[in-house]
């Protein structure tokens, strides 16, 4: 019987989609197939929530952590080339594309699969994003995305006609835990209403519009509890405006939190929206779609992909509190239409997102 192959996963330290899903995968290996060394590297510590789940579970051998300064970091890169060194991986999986010069001296002197994995919104990239692509799929075994329409741009970037290079490009769709998230909401809503977005304050999270809109519910006489979790540098700003507009009664603002305390709010949720500038393939939406929620999200790049309007979900012009609010009011409505939403929601989460397809998606790329 041959060994087992060791992967090193290497992701950013900060809490994120990056992490999480970087972590998903030794998770969902439940037969322990591969052996799984994980690095975290970044300018932030090691959040402890990745530290909290490796914990709670058993498919992690080894974990390490590299700290970087801001900017270009040379000295941080020198040690986690020397990390490879020592680790000596059969597989790496790095979700951090910047890190491609290690790979490039690395693999002058070692061969190994090298497995690149692309999370950052195609319509939310810089000239520099784009260099780094046209460089990781020279160096790379495969580079992944996260959903097919992702792998159409992403190939229409790197502006080559090469076959070799375009067979590297392939697609393995973000996933959660079935056994996790599931369904536990009513046929019809009843006041108040439990509306959720559960992500990060960051500019790219439109917080603000989703604050305004609901300041429309209330004139509207709509009774509900809106639930804002998540850290970020515009925390505080939303809070201001919640507090500005007369409505910071209605809104919870619990902070970071927990994948435990992130299913209980899911499981009393009625309606879970996503305001965001750009995904590659939104976490929380496949969450919220798991728990058969009805879902709001803005009308952007890798939303309007996974949430196809009056299907499975509504979409709403980004940054329009008014188009927002309609959309709401709309649901609030029409309780069939709610239903069939959520109903086809969760079929097409069972369908392409469940944590078995998403390992078996994995091990066909990387062998056993």
């Amino acid at each position: 019987m041959s060994e087992k192959k060791n992967i090193l996963h290497i992701a950013y330290s900060g809490f994120g989609g990056q992490s999480i899903m970087a972590l998903s995968l030794p998770e969902a290996d439940v037969n322990m197939e591969f052996v799984h060394d994980f690095m975290f590297y970044g300018v932030e510590d090691v959040h402890e929530l990745h530290l909290e789940r490796i914990r709670s579970g058993n498919f992690i051998r080894k974990t390490f952590s590299i700290k970087k300064e801001k900017g270009l970091d040379v000295n941080s890169l020198r040690k986690l080339y020397a990390r490879l060194k020592k680790l000596n991986p059969d597989v790496v999986i790095c979700h951090m594309p910047v890190l491609w010069p290690v790979f490039l001296l690395y693999t002058l002197r070692k061969s190994l699969q090298l497995l690149f994995v692309e999370h950052h919104a195609m319509n939310l990239k810089g000239k520099l994003d784009f260099l780094h692509s046209k460089i990781i799929i020279r160096l790379a075994n495969y580079v992944v995305c996260t959903s097919p329409r992702y792998k159409r741009e992403f190939i229409e970037s790197l502006n080559t006609k090469r076959k070799a290079l375009l067979e590297k490009v392939v697609v393995v769709q973000n996933a959660v835990n079935e056994k996790d998230f599931f369904s536990n909401r009513p046929s019809e809503f009843a006041e108040p209403i439990t509306i959720a977005m559960i992500t990060r304050f960051t500019n790219g999270k439109d917080h603000a519009t989703v604050i305004r809109a609901i300041e429309r519910l209330k004139e509207a006489g709509v009774q509900f509890t809106l639930f804002l979790p998540g850290d970020g540098e515009t925390l505080e700003e939303c809070k201001k405006l919640a507090k500005k507009l007369k409505v910071d009664q209605q809104i919870k603002f619990p902070g970071m939190i927990g994948s435990k305390d992130v299913i209980a709010i899911l499981q009393k949720t009625d309606i879970f929206i996503m305001s965001s500038a750009g995904e590659s393939q939104s976490l929380t939406i496949l969450q919220a779609m798991a728990c058969e929620l009805t879902i709001v999200a803005s009308n952007v790049t890798g939303i309007n992909e996974l949430v196809i309007n009056e299907e499975n979900g509504l979409l709403f012009e980004y940054g329009n509190e008014k188009d927002l609010a309609g959309q709401l009011l709309f649901l609030l409505s029409s309780p069939s239409l709610a239903n069939k939403l959520s109903n086809n929601g969760l079929r097409l989460f069972n369908e392409n997102h469940s944590y078995s397809k998403y390992f078996a998606s994995y091990k066909k790329l990387i062998g056993a």
